[in-house]
């Protein structure tokens, strides 16, 4: 079974959120090979993303960059939403990380971190999520809670 666990906070009306992703085993102490795989993809894309978040590319590109990577590593059918959407005052707000939104990105943007994979059939799923910071030549994380 898949566990998320999630906190946001505001300073000034801005803010964020954070999610963590964590499996309950099953009554052997282990998770499946198909969970095992949709976990590690999706923690794969979180640090593409952070990498690609560079000043001057956009959006679309590394929304495409993190797309592909899904699709070869056989996930296509887990992907319910785009990779990540801007964050500020409103939370949710434009630009997306999204195929078609060409929005350049410029240092010191900050957008969501949630390229997640969901499979209800097998009910599980995981929606990592941190604030990602545009940087020169690499983004950052915001929160330093860690992803294992």
């Amino acid at each position: 079974m898949a566990l998320q666990i999630s906190g946001g906070a505001r300073i000034g009306g801005y803010g964020h959120e954070n999610y963590r992703a964590f499996i309950i085993a099953d009554e052997k102490g282990a998770f499946n090979p198909h969970m095992q795989k949709l976990w590690q993809v999706s923690r794969d894309c979180c640090d593409m993303q952070m990498e690609l978040s560079v000043e001057g590319v956009t959006c679309s590109s590394v929304a495409y960059q993190i797309h592909k990577y899904q699709v070869k590593q056989g996930v296509q059918k887990y992907i319910y939403h785009r990779p990540a959407h801007g964050a500020g005052v409103e939370g949710h707000q434009s630009p997306y990380l999204a195929l078609g939104d060409y929005t350049m990105m410029v240092k010191d943007m900050c957008f969501s971190e949630e390229p997640g994979l969901y499979d209800p059939e097998n009910g599980c799923g995981f929606n990592w999520s941190n604030t990602i910071v545009v940087g020169e030549n690499s983004g950052y994380r915001m929160s330093r809670v860690p992803y294992s």
